[in-house]
């Protein structure tokens, strides 16, 4: 009987060092087969089906003319592309809505009680093509506005774009800008800070504005996220404070202002709202925005 056991154990140990090899050596071969694809991805290779994987998640075209460099065996994955061209979503015309002559984004994977973040969000000599319909539509937003997706969007805890041309057509608030934007975060003793300056032409008049936001490495769905802002133009003074109740949902607003000037009128040239002619005047007030 003691022999019979003995033969039994000695059977079932084999067995489980045979499973627990060959798992092993199964894993190995699919780490091996990762490692092996990524090192491809990042000298180059197989960066058309990758383009078309992102293309198919996004729901945009993404054409990358330079080098190409992807590291993925990480939870931070990343990817860094020169030359590069994103085209519009599908809910607005075709075009073209951003080219960057150098794009770094690097992602937060969703885990257990977090969701998807981008971690750093980096574009140098880029150009920006924004245009929105009466409808609302847009090319920046993240997801078809008629069809929503849960989750909403993910927050971006870093964000780098140095003297981008942006040309902006919004059809719904009736606003066309062609100027310059940068978007950093601020040192010193604003360390950490989100710092967006930008000038150009508005609605035909030469317009400056500045808008200063909590860090966004502190950012949270879950907590209002707090900025300051000043527009000028055409005489008049824009300047006030607010906060998004849900970071980064633009749909949720709330804000306080003040407005001074020559004319009411001209603050058409800031907002595209066509008011009446008054001579000097200055104005405070509140304004939420809850969705349309």
């Amino acid at each position: 009987m003691s022999d019979r056991y003995a033969q039994s154990c000695a059977m079932t140990v084999t067995i489980v060092r045979r499973v627990l090899i060959g798992t092993g050596l199964l894993m190995a071969l699919l780490l091996g087969m990762i490692a092996l694809l990524a090192a491809a991805v990042d000298r180059g290779h197989l960066r058309g089906p990758l383009l078309d994987y992102l293309a198919a998640r996004t729901g945009r075209r993404i054409e990358v003319a330079g080098a190409l460099h992807a590291h993925l065996l990480t939870m931070h994955p990343g990817i860094v592309g020169s030359d590069v061209s994103i085209g519009n979503p599908p809910w607005t015309p075709p075009g073209v809505t951003a080219d960057a002559k150098r794009l770094e984004i690097v992602l937060h994977l969703p885990w257990i009680g977090r969701r998807l973040a981008i971690d750093r969000l980096v574009l140098e000599s880029a150009t920006l093509h924004l245009i929105r319909d009466a409808k609302g539509r847009a090319n920046w937003q993240w997801q078809d506005p008629v069809h929503p997706s849960p989750g909403g969007v993910p927050l971006v805890h870093s964000l780098s774009i140095a003297d981008a041309h942006v040309l902006l057509d919004d059809d719904r608030r009736h606003l066309k800008f062609d100027g310059r934007v940068s978007a950093v975060e601020a040192g010193g003793v604003l360390a950490g800070r989100l710092s967006i300056r930008g000038s150009g032409d508005l609605n035909q008049r030469a317009v400056t504005f500045d808008v200063d936001g909590d860090p966004l490495a502190t950012a949270q769905h879950d907590r209002p996220y707090r900025f300051s802002y000043r527009e000028e133009s055409s005489g008049s003074t824009l300047l006030g404070r607010g906060y998004l109740s849900r970071p980064f949902d633009f749909g949720v607003l709330d804000t306080t202002f003040e407005a001074r000037g020559a004319d009411l009128k001209d603050l058409y040239f800031l907002t595209g709202v066509s008011l009446v002619n008054t001579g000097s005047y200055r104005l405070q007030g509140a304004m939420a925005r809850r969705g349309a």
